[in-house]
Parts: structure tokens; sequence; C-alpha cells
């Protein structure tokens, strides 16, 4: 049931709870602790009720004994009374002058102060006195301490109750000249004015009781009437009253506790009784508890007062984090929240708002992504489609021709059928992509001699692209050790498919196909021949080179031709990684840029170029022999024959090879094949930051800012393993469909030097426009370069501006220096000023102004929310 109930109701329920469970545990101890106090404070008056009874019992015997000694002892009294009596006492009363007594008796007892005097004979009889309810002749020997006296002729004490009134007395043997004649006996009242004097100084009531005739009689007490008579009913209802300790009494209702002593030391004379009210006592405790449950009662009623007014408030954090939440599981990341203080509720409150940011920025970057993904171009339409190029519709056209041939199949002869007919196929694939590159296509395949025809408006513009195709067929075909013949002839062919019963294929007819069949005989490996007709047109052409050389067949002489350019031109932009311009040494001919279609080595089929750099290009390739795609760096043809540059590439797998994280570009391996030096790396399928700013000229500020931090994240781990980037640019930021980040190229993490036939070294100092301007001045950098860079990128994703835009680098290193560019915020004015004090924080000159670490970077950005 609780499950059920809302937070506001559980708060309201547990704080009553509370308060009900912390007042009743106050009354609890309250009522515990008042119940000791009380009992001891019963026990205490009980106790010095006994005491006091105690004091004034042994006083007054005191003075009893005084009073009876001095009357006992003085011979006026003892002669008188011996003169009245005759002597006749010790027998009985033969005759004694009794009223004479009784006047003497009365005069000691206003003179020394008891409140009744008797005179016995031998026997224990009255033989007068000054108690007028007492006959003369009364037997008293029954009492305790008339007997004791008379048992032993010696003084005694003790009590005496008759007719409902209680005594102190002393009995004293009377004798003159060591004749004994009988006793005197004195004795003290026990009324209530002693008793009030007990009460008064012991604070507990006390009653006597008479004990004769098994039964408890009130004798003389201090309660009022109405407690009188609840003790004698009380008393009727108990056999034996227990002496030497405490037990209760119900007295109409109240709880009672008494103390019973004997009075005296004789039994069945009588009980002296203290008596004292626990409820009484616990009257004060009870008041205070009933105040303090009273007060518990208007306290908790408070408390739900207050749990209905503060219960709502309080629980409203919640509740919005809980409607929040909701929202969220529905894809809506757009509610904002600003904790308030630094508890519980308010780090509650942050670390949600912290998500809620989190899953903003990823849902923002996926829908941008997803967007532009649109645009992304697909990589597999760069495949060869060579499957269907042979099947193309029949077409007449004059155009130039390339055949090429076969002499040595690299081994295929001593291979299996399947190896060998797997080796024909890479060759193939190799010669048609660089003549699609130069937009031919293979026409027709005869055993080991391959027709390939191209499409142009003029037969010159074909044969030049065919000179071009020859020349790189040559370079790979050298690399992968095969000896290959070529020719070129131009003139009017017919193209079209051959068929019959069971098959097709493609098939090539026409002049220059029979000039060919002529020529290739003639053609030695690495020679490109040429027709009569091709060379007219071939002759004026500039960097085109022709000469006459005997045939290989016929000894007669043949056209032989040579292209000074090399296949393609690579199209570097003004953010490429900026080389020194001086010549580059002297490189190896056989050199290639690999093409789509081009399989190397017999494992790496290359599908497409996904990007190129200055000094390298990025291919997307097939591994064949793990059947799964990754990514091929190599250096640019031009710059193949760099030794420096080549080391470079070396020292981008040591260092990368340091760095394994989610936002790094995972690296796999160097290799070189067929002359190709690459590193084969994680193949992502996404794209570029460069080309998300080309299509959406700025970054919403949450896609961007989460990029930021993987960007920091990245270089962090990095920076942790001593290896700086140093060529920070979109350029160098692959982004996956997910929106994840990662950072690659690390070509020049550490210098790079190159020499030419100058006395003087350049080296690689990265981009200029990303560039910090330590780093553009060669001076040494450290992790705050890194941190320079990210700030020129971060300017560039959330303004759609570059800080600095000069092509002369001398000129963008001195306003590097000035800090002289445009503030973000006048670019684009809603953009959060926390971001614009990072950005400009990252783009100081003096370094140890900028965040001193990615770390340090991170901790920035993480700390703004948009």
């Amino acid at each position: 049931m609780s499950r059920s109930l809302s937070f506001t109701t559980r708060i309201l329920l547990a704080s009553t709870l509370l308060v009900v469970v912390a007042l009743a545990a106050a009354a609890a101890i309250t009522y515990t602790r008042g119940y000791r106090i009380a009992s001891h404070a019963v026990n205490d008056a009980l106790t010095r009720s006994r005491a006091v009874q105690q004091s004034f019992q042994t006083l007054r015997f005191q003075q009893l004994r005084l009073m009876s000694h001095l009357l006992a002892t003085d011979p006026n009294f003892v002669s008188y009374v011996a003169n009245a009596t005759g002597n006749n006492l010790p027998g009985g009363n033969g005759g004694a002058d009794t009223r004479s007594i009784q006047d003497l008796l009365g005069e000691r007892e206003t003179e020394v102060g008891f409140d009744f005097g008797l005179v016995l004979d031998g026997n224990g009889h009255l033989v007068t006195g000054t108690l007028a309810s007492e006959s003369a002749n009364l037997d008293l020997s029954g009492v305790p301490a008339v007997a004791a006296a008379l048992q032993s002729q010696a003084a005694g004490s003790g009590y005496w109750i008759r007719d409902g009134r209680a005594y102190q007395i002393t009995v004293a043997p009377l004798a003159n000249h060591d004749e004994f004649f009988g006793y005197l006996l004195l004795g003290l009242k026990v009324d209530q004015g002693l008793l009030q004097q007990v009460k008064q100084v012991s604070g507990a009531e006390v009653a006597v009781l008479d004990t004769s005739g098994n039964r408890y009689a009130p004798v003389v007490t201090t309660l009022d009437a109405q407690q009188l008579d609840a003790l004698k009913q009380a008393l009727s209802g108990i056999t034996q009253v227990p002496t030497g300790k405490a037990f209760p009494l119900d007295l109409n209702g109240e709880h009672w506790l008494a103390y019973a002593d004997t009075l005296g030391s004789a039994k069945h004379v009588g009980l002296a009784l203290a008596l004292t009210s626990f409820d009484s006592a616990m009257g004060d405790f009870r008041a205070i508890l009933t105040e303090q449950l009273l007060a518990a009662i208007i306290a908790a009623l408070v408390a739900i007062g207050l749990s209905l007014w503060l219960s709502p408030r309080l629980a409203r954090p919640l509740r919005e984090l809980a409607v929040a939440a909701q929202a969220a599981a529905r894809g809506d990341y757009k509610r904002r929240f600003e904790p308030h203080g630094d508890g519980e509720i308010a780090q509650l409150t942050q670390a949600f708002d912290s998500l809620l940011s989190d899953l903003r920025e990823k849902s923002e970057i996926e829908n941008y992504m997803a967007d532009l993904a649109k645009y992304l171009p697909d990589s597999s339409a760069d495949q060869s489609t060579s499957r269907t190029e042979l099947m193309r519709p029949n077409q007449s056209l004059t155009t130039a021709v390339l055949g090429i041939e076969l002499r040595d199949s690299g081994g295929a002869q001593s291979a299996s059928s399947e190896k060998a007919i797997d080796l024909y196929n890479q060759f193939l694939r190799n010669v048609e992509a660089p003549a699609r590159a130069q937009g031919g296509h293979i026409a027709a395949v005869a055993g080991g001699r391959v027709y390939i025809v191209f499409d142009a408006l003029d037969a010159g513009t074909s044969l030049v692209r065919a000179l071009g195709t020859a020349t790189h067929v040559r370079t790979v075909a050298g690399n992968q050790g095969l000896a290959l013949c070529q020719a070129l002839s131009v003139g009017n062919v017919v193209t079209g498919a051959a068929e019959w019963t069971l098959g097709a294929a493609g098939c090539l007819v026409g002049e220059p196909v029979r000039q060919l069949e002529k020529l290739l005989p003639e053609a030695t490996p690495g020679v490109i021949l040429v027709t009569q007709q091709a060379e007219r047109l071939l002759v004026d052409r500039p960097g085109i080179r022709i000469e006459n050389l005997p045939g290989a067949a016929s000894g007669r002489n043949v056209f032989a031709v040579e292209h000074a350019e090399q296949l393609g031109v690579s199209q570097d932009s003004e953010d490429a990684t900026m080389v020194a311009t001086a010549p580059l040494a002297d490189s190896d001919s056989t050199r290639v840029r690999l093409l789509p279609g081009m399989i190397l080595g017999g494992r790496y089929e290359i599908l497409s170029e996904l990007g190129a750099g200055g000094m390298a290009v990025v291919y997307k390739a097939r591994d064949r022999q793990l059947d799964e795609f990754i990514a091929l760096k190599t250096l640019k043809a031009e710059m193949a024959g760099d030794k420096a540059l080549l080391d470079a590439l070396k020292s981008e797998i040591r260092l990368a090879r340091k760095i394994t994280h989610r936002n790094v570009l995972r690296i796999y391996d160097f290799g070189e094949i067929d002359n190709v030096p690459f590193i084969s790396m994680e193949y992502v399928r996404g794209m570029t930051l460069r080309y998300l700013l080309q299509n959406r000229d700025r970054l919403p500020a949450a896609a961007g800012l989460r990029i930021m931090r993987q960007v920091c994240t990245a270089l962090q781990v990095a920076h942790e393993q001593a290896v700086l980037h140093r060529d920070i640019k979109p350029e160098n930021l692959m982004l996956e469909p997910s929106g994840n980040a990662k950072l690659m190229d690390f070509g020049i993490a550490s210098p790079i030097r190159r020499g030419d036939g100058n006395t003087h070294e350049k080296f690689v100092v990265g981009t200029p426009r990303y560039a910090p301007p330590e780093q553009l001045q060669g001076e040494p950098v450290d992790e705050r370069s890194d941190i320079y860079a990210c700030g020129v990128m971060m300017y560039q994703m959330f303004t759609g501006k570059l800080p600095f835009m000069e092509r002369d680098v001398g000129r963008q290193t001195e306003r590097k220096l000035q800090e002289d560019y445009v503030r973000p915020t006048e670019h684009v004015p809603n953009l959060p000023k926390s971001l614009e004090v990072v950005i400009v924080s990252c783009l100081r000159a003096d370094r140890d102004s900028r965040p001193r670490s990615a770390e340090a970077l991170q901790t920035a950005l993480e700390g703004i929310r948009v």
C-alpha cells in the first residue's frame, strides 16, 4: 500500500510519525522517571516517618524512665505512699489511703509532666492513680510492660492500649529501706498531636493500630475521617499485616504505601503504621505527563499542518525531476534545472540537469548527423562496376584504344587453377582502376590481352588519357613484378556484346584492333608503343616524348612514347597541413597512386578515396583475408619518395599505438606492399568535422559542446602518454552517425625534418590557421599548443567563421600574437557568454593564460549548459 502513496503523502506521514514517536518516547521517559522519583519519595517519606517515630518513642521513653526514677527514688514520695497504704501494697489493698496517693500523684503529674500515674501492688493490681477511667483493684498484670516488671522486679517500659487509647508507660518498683511494697506506673498519651508532629517532620501519615482480638483497629491517626474509614475497610481485608517491609494499600481507589512496626519490643500490643499516598506523589508527574500529552497532540497537529504546507514544497523538486524523467523517456530533453544550495536535492538536481544536458546534446548531434547523412556520398558508389561494363550497349566511335598484353603471369602458371584465376582477376582490377580514372573501360579480354577504350570528345584527348593510363599501369605492374607490353592506336571501333548459345562477352572490332594485334608482339615489357596515326596526334603535345625503336619481333622501327607527368593531380586546400616548399628529393618513379578498384598485394581491395591532406591520402579498403572494412593511409604519389615523410608515417603508428580510447581512431599496423607504404586503421562510417562545417556553416551549441568534450577527452589521454597532436583541425576529427567523435592523424605529433639540396632544413609545422603562434614561430610546443588549436576550432564550430583568415603565414602569426580577432558574440549574439570566455581563454597568445591542460578545458566546457 505504501508504494501507492505519493512521495508528499509519505513525507507527511513520516514527519507526523516521527513527531508522535518522539513525543511518545518523551512521555514514556517522563512517566518512567516520574514513577521512580515518586517511588523514591514515598519510600523516603516512610523511612523518615519510621525514623521520626523511633526518635519520638525513644525520647518519650527516656522521659518516662527519668520521671519514674525521680519518683520511685524520692524518699518523701515513697514514704508517703508507704504511710498512706500502711505498708500493705505487696499483698493487696489493706485499707490504703488512696485519696491521698491520688492527690500526691496529681501534684507530681503537674510538676514532672507525665499524663497519668498509677500505683500497683506487688501482684500488679491497681491501688490508685490519676487515670480516672480505671477502677481500684484492677488487675494490670496482663499488660506486657507490667508483666515484665513483675517477673524481673525491675523497671520496665512499653505500650499500653486500653479503651481505644494508646499510651507509652514505664513501670518502676517502690521500695523503702529495702522493703518492697509495690510499683509505680507512669504514662504518656500517644495522641493525634504527637502523630501530627511526626507527620510534619516526615511528611507521611501515621496511625497506631490495636492488634488485640485478632483485628487491626486504628486507635489514633493523622488521617481524616474519610481516609480513616478507607483505612479500616482496607485493614479489614488483611489477615496479617506484614512488618519490616512496605506494602500497598488501596484507600478509596487511591494507591498508598504503608510500613508497619510493632509498638515497643512486645508483640500483640499494637502497630505503628506509616502511610503515604503514591498517587499524590505521582500527581505532579501525572500533571506534567498530561501537559506533555496535550503538548504532543498540539505538536502533532502542528506537525501535520506544517507537513501539509512543507511537504509539497519540499517534494516540488522531486516532482519536477519525475516529470522531466517521464518527458525524457519520451525523448523530450528540453527541461532545465537550476540547483540551489549544496544539499542532496541540489546535488540530485545538478546531476539530473547534467544528464538531461548530455542527452539533449546527444539527441541534437544524432539528429544533426542523421540530417547530414542524407547528403553524405555513399562510398559503395565508388566501387568498381567492371562486371557490367563489358556488357555495355553496342556503339561505334572514334577513340583511342589501349592494348595490354600480359607476358608473365607472376607465378600464376605454377599456382593452382583457382589461385591463377584469382591472380589474373587482380591484374584486371588493377588495370581497370586507372582506366576508369581516365574515363576508359575494358571493352574486351582475349587470353592475356586486354583492350581498353576511352570516352572523349576528340581522338587526341582520348590518346592523352590512354597514355596516362598506360603509364600508371606500367608502374603498378613493375611494383607487382609483372611483365606487361602496351600499345596505343586510334580510330573508329565498334564495341558491344558478343552472344552465343550459353553465354556472352564483350567484344571490340575495327581497324585499331587489327593494328594493335600487329604492334603488341613488337613491344618489350615497360615500353609503350603507338601506331603512326596515334604518333601524328601526339607529337606536338607538351610533356610527351616519342622515339624510334627496333621492334622485338621483326626488328623494324616502331614508335615508343613517354609521358612526363604522373597520373592524377592532388588538390590541396588552404587548410592542408603546411609542408616546407623546397623541391622534393628525387622520388622513386615506381611510386603510384592507388585508385578505387585496385587490389593491393592481393589482400586489400581499394574501394574509394575517403580524403586527402597535404601529405597523405586515405582510402576505404576491404581486407579480403579478414573480410572487413579498414582505412588505408598512404603518402601522396608526388611525396612518396620523401624519406622524412615516410618516417612520419611510421612515427604516427608508434605514437598512435600508445593511445587506446573510444575517441581516438585506432591504428592497426604499418606495411609496404607493391612498393606502396601504408598504415592500416579503423574504418569509421561517418564524416569529418570539415564536411560538417562545409554543409552547415556552424554547429548548434549543444552539438558542438558534445563534440569538443570528446576531443578534450581524447587529447587528455594522448597528453597523458606524452603525445602532442600538433595538428588539431576539422579534417582530423571524424564523426560517427551516433555523434561519437574520433580524433585522428597523429602524423606530425613530433617534428619532421626535411632536406633539399640547400643548406637549410624545413619542418612540418601543422596547419597555419589552427596552429598557435609559438608553433608557427618554430618554438617548442606543449599541451597548451593543442589547446590553442582547439580554441580556433571551437571558434569556427560555434560562429561559422575562422578568427584568422590571412593567407600569409607571417601576417597570420602577427595577428595571433596581438590577439586581433572579432569576438565570437559579435558573429553570434546569442552565444553563451561562458562559452565565449572559454574560447577566448584558449586563443591567448601567452600560453600561460590558456587552460593548462585538456582536462582543465573539459572541466570548463562541462560547466556550460545550453
